[in-house]
């Protein structure tokens, strides 16, 4: 069932999820950070088959809508059902406009620290973003959150440097309490099978705590 960790608006400045010529209106999109099953996206046209989440484990997923009225009519449809529901899952494809799974996408405030957390997420050491993706990104400031991948850089603005430190501080803590409790499955130390193959540790894996936090207003909404 959605419970966001967090919400607030921030400004999107570059993105593949908008057109280019609606960035430019610098426009406040309404942010919610959340578990949601691993494989959730905006696909519209997936299937229904496609779009059952039952096996997925949780991940921390920062999502965005155009605002908080869209949002607000979201989550009045998706109200108790579970985020691994097929009718949750489609009504995600309809409103959200953009989502990153933290599993596969790192946050920070510029690309030295994204690069640094993408190569602990992805345990290599040899993670390099793309210098035409990097040259495009342009310059930060005090303001700016960037969430990357090993092939694009998403930039995104905030009021302030008081609002972009606790969006910041708050997908990270989470991320890295979800990192670290994995690595004490994967060593054995939770007494929880090991293999990716094995239904015990995948229900393991679907069930786990990510943490409770209380929401967060972060920033003016």
């Amino acid at each position: 069932i959605l419970k966001p960790r967090a919400f607030g608006n921030m400004t999107v400045v570059r993105s593949s999820c908008i057109p280019r010529w609606m960035s430019n209106e610098a426009k406040n999109y309404f942010f919610v950070f959340d578990a949601l099953p691993s494989e959730t996206n905006t696909d519209a046209n997936e299937s229904d088959f496609s779009k059952n989440r039952t096996h997925d484990f949780l991940v921390p997923t920062l999502f965005f809508f155009d605002s908080k009225k869209e949002y607000d009519m979201f989550a009045m449809k998706v109200q108790g059902i579970s985020v691994r529901d097929i009718l949750f899952q489609r009504m995600f494809a309809q409103y959200v406009r953009g989502t990153f799974p933290l599993n596969r996408y790192a946050m920070d405030t510029n690309v030295l620290n994204c690069t640094n957390r993408l190569m602990t997420l992805l345990k290599r050491d040899d993670v390099k973003l793309p210098i035409s993706e990097i040259n495009e990104c342009g310059l930060v400031n005090q303001s700016t959150v960037l969430i990357c991948n090993t092939a694009e850089i998403h930039r995104f603005a905030c009021n302030d440097r008081q609002t972009r430190d606790k969006w910041v501080a708050k997908v990270n803590k989470l991320c890295d309490k979800r990192s670290n409790r994995l690595k004490k499955i994967n060593n054995g130390f939770l007494g929880v099978p090991t293999a990716h193959d094995n239904p015990n540790h995948e229900k393991f894996l679907s069930s786990m705590d990510l943490g409770k936090f209380r929401p967060s207003i972060i920033g003016v909404l």
